[in-house]
């Protein structure tokens, strides 16, 4: 007494026949299976999930990284130049002080010669 769909109980005995109980026992391991292989396939997508996070992680602190450098390239380069303008100001400064020097001691020496 075998049923597709419903398990029928043997009425003398009050129990599922064996066929119907090795069904149950299919089902049931078909089900562990499924329930086996999805937790799986989620354990992996989260894996997937939690790796591809990992990558963007890494892939934005290189990014800052490459940001940092290029601002502190950014500042030693303007740093450099602002001193290479503080020299050539002190070289022009320089250059004035030695013609302001140069006329004076002519002019002395000039006068002087005309004494």
């Amino acid at each position: 007494m075998t049923t597709a769909t419903r398990p029928t109980f043997d009425l003398q005995t009050g129990q599922l026949t064996k066929e119907e109980l090795e069904n149950i026992d299919l089902k049931e391991e078909l089900l562990k299976a499924e329930r086996e292989h999805f937790e799986k396939i989620q354990g992996e997508q989260l894996r997937k999930a939690v790796f591809s996070d990992k990558e963007e992680e890494e892939d934005d602190t290189a990014a800052l990284l490459l940001e940092l450098e290029k601002i502190k390239k950014e500042g030693a380069e303007e740093k450099e130049r602002m001193e290479l303008e503080k020299m050539e100001f002190a070289e022009y400064g320089l250059l004035h002080f030695y013609f302001l020097n140069t006329t004076i001691y002519i002019t002395v020496v000039s006068v002087s010669e005309k004494d």
